[in-house]
């Protein structure tokens, strides 16, 4: 049950960060492009291996902090 837990929430925080460093970027993106003088807030084009990274990142923290704080309040 632990496991499972656990992969609910790193799953959870995976998909939050990704959600936000897309937006993230977006803006940022969004900011350069119109301090530049291109154009309007257009935006641009935002790769995916950041968002997999952020994802891929907020997975195993989320996973280890509840593992961690599982077994020291079992003890």
């Amino acid at each position: 049950m632990t496991y499972l837990k656990a992969t609910i929430v790193g799953t959870a925080l995976g998909l939050l960060l990704a959600v936000v460093t897309l937006f993230l970027l977006q803006l940022v993106i969004t900011f350069m492009t119109y301090v530049d003088g291109e154009g309007d807030f257009s935006g641009g084009d935002v790769s995916t291996l950041p968002i997999v990274l952020a994802a891929a990142l907020g997975f195993m923290a989320g996973f280890y902090w509840t593992l961690r704080r599982a077994r020291r309040l079992s003890r």
